[in-house]
């Protein structure tokens, strides 16, 4: 019979791996702050089985736009700057059961939404920051209105909103559409089936992937998809899982595949040009990617339990910076986070996919310099 080794607890190389498992389990840098969606003490969350957040964005004067999805579709807002912290269901969508996205246009907030009513786009005006010297708020439900109903059978897929926040381009089952907000005027565009979930560069252009590994451009000025001649690197995974960077305000965006690589798109002279592998993150698929303000990525990753990450493109170092645990008012343990956007302090704002789902503030660590 072989005896077994004894393992000596007390040895640093043991001590080494018990610390990163107690301390590594939760995050390690910066300061989560999990907000319920609702205003605290005033008002009612957005019902669990309908609270799982898909899509978020920001306005320019910084307000948080968000879209859920489950039983009914909500929109919602965030506010968070001076003194006001608090989230504001603006409305419940019926006959929809998922969101595609939530884009702040010029003068309202669209959403683009799908279930049993089919796929249509709805607005609500844009919500001012409430404040006085007392905090004496008054809300009240915005009125919902319709900007455009897909003919029946045409099922939207994907959203974008382009540079001028006038027009949408959506991807749907059938192709793809250009929807002016304002008019509600539609164009129609041809584009190949299948193509992934869009994304955007300083300029203005929009890309796209193919199932074929092809990549697509869009621009806005001509309403046009044309295939590029650049490729995708060879360990790039194509998917559905692919996730791009929210609006990149840099000469280059970021976008991970389905397999948690990490690459740098960027437009040269007169191409595309395509990074190799940057990196790849522990827990795949990435489902939620942002930036601060000093170029520093951060990101979710992984199904059921998501793990949480930062990329420093300067140094080249990926770190895994642990798992957003538990909340103060909830015993429960590991969460699933979709959409990220940044806000106009530094601030990211992550939404929590799941039920009974909160908006989550990230405060990043503050670098040497």
């Amino acid at each position: 019979m072989v005896e077994k080794k004894r393992y000596d607890m007390d040895s640093p190389e043991a001590r080494a791996v018990i610390d990163e498992i107690v301390h590594g389990t939760f995050t390690i840098e910066g300061t989560f702050v999990a907000f319920p969606l609702c205003f605290p003490g005033a008002s009612q969350p957005i019902p669990p089985d309908e609270s799982r957040i898909v899509s978020l964005d920001i306005s320019r004067e910084g307000m948080i736009y968000g879209g859920t999805e489950g039983h009914c579709v909500h929109l919602f807002v965030g506010m968070f700057h001076g003194v006001t912290g608090m989230v504001f269901d603006l409305a419940r969508i019926e006959n929809a059961q998922a969101c595609i996205g939530v884009h702040c246009g010029p003068e309202s907030v669209v959403a683009v939404v799908h279930g049993t009513g089919g796929s249509r786009i709805v607005s609500v005006p844009h919500q001012s920051l409430p404040f006085d010297l007392i905090q004496e708020w008054g809300f009240e439900k915005p009125v919902l209105s319709d900007v455009y109903r897909f003919p029946e059978g045409e099922k939207a897929v994907h959203s974008y909103c382009e540079a001028d926040r006038e027009h949408l381009l959506c991807l749907t089952d059938q192709g793809a559409v250009r929807i002016h907000i304002p008019t509600s005027k539609r164009t129609e565009i041809e584009a190949p089936e299948g193509l992934s979930r869009p994304g955007g560069l300083q300029s203005g252009k929009v890309v796209a992937i193919g199932p074929d590994r092809s990549i697509w451009e869009y621009e806005p000025a001509s309403s046009r998809f044309r295939k590029s001649e650049v490729l995708l690197p060879d360990d790039f995974t194509v998917g559905e899982k692919i996730c791009w960077l929210h609006g990149s305000s840099r000469e280059a965006t970021f976008v991970a595949d389905s397999d948690g690589r990490i690459y740098r798109l960027s437009e040269g002279s007169s191409t595309l040009e395509f990074s190799k592998s940057l990196g790849q993150t522990r827990h795949k698929p990435v489902t939620a990617l942002a930036e601060t303000h000093d170029g520093r990525l951060y990101g979710f990753g992984g199904d059921g339990i998501s793990r949480f990450w930062r990329f420093s493109p300067r140094s080249g170092e990926l770190k895994d910076l642990g798992v957003a645990v538990s909340i103060l008012q909830q015993r429960r343990y590991g969460y699933e986070f979709s959409p990220a956007v940044v806000g106009r302090d530094g601030q990211i704002f992550f939404g929590e996919n799941d039920q009974g789902g909160h908006l989550w503030i990230y405060f990043p660590k503050v670098e040497r310099v």
